[in-house]
């Protein structure tokens, strides 16, 4: 009978043992769906996050290839109009200097007008001048 008791007592610790450990198991349980649910949570954050970077990146990508595009167009633009603006400023050039030597033709021209002019003033001057000394003798011959 006291083997039986004893035998009756350790059942009772090892159903009080098992309930504590059934009790402790289904806590643990309870912990480790809590820990695996924010996990979960935590996971489908970092893969929205990923995804909106990625987007992100993309849409910054696309942004840049276009800016990229855009100065390259307008890089052309540009040598275009230097390229229009040397060509434009080389023909002024010429033009300048042909006008330029015509002008210069022309004011030499003029300048040996001019002086054929004042020889030919002189010239007419001279015999003027001839022209009056002759009246004046002529003059002086009929008074004396």
């Amino acid at each position: 009978e006291k083997q039986v008791c004893d035998l009756k007592e350790q059942l009772d610790e090892a159903e009080e043992t098992n309930a504590r450990e059934k009790v402790a198991c289904v806590e643990n349980e309870r912990v480790l769906s809590e820990d695996l649910e924010d996990m979960r949570e935590t996971t489908e954050s970092i893969v929205k996050e990923k995804t909106q970077l990625q987007e992100s990146l993309e849409l910054a990508q696309s942004q840049l290839s276009e800016y990229e595009t855009r100065m390259e167009r307008e890089a052309e633009d540009v040598a275009i109009k230097l390229l229009k603006f040397e060509h434009a400023r080389e023909y002024t050039l010429a033009e300048f200097r042909e006008k330029e030597c015509l002008l210069v033709a022309q004011v030499e021209k003029l300048t040996s007008e001019l002086e054929d002019q004042k020889n030919e003033k002189e010239d007419i001057m001279s015999k003027l001048e001839s022209h009056k000394e002759k009246l004046a003798n002529d003059r002086k011959q009929l008074d004396g």
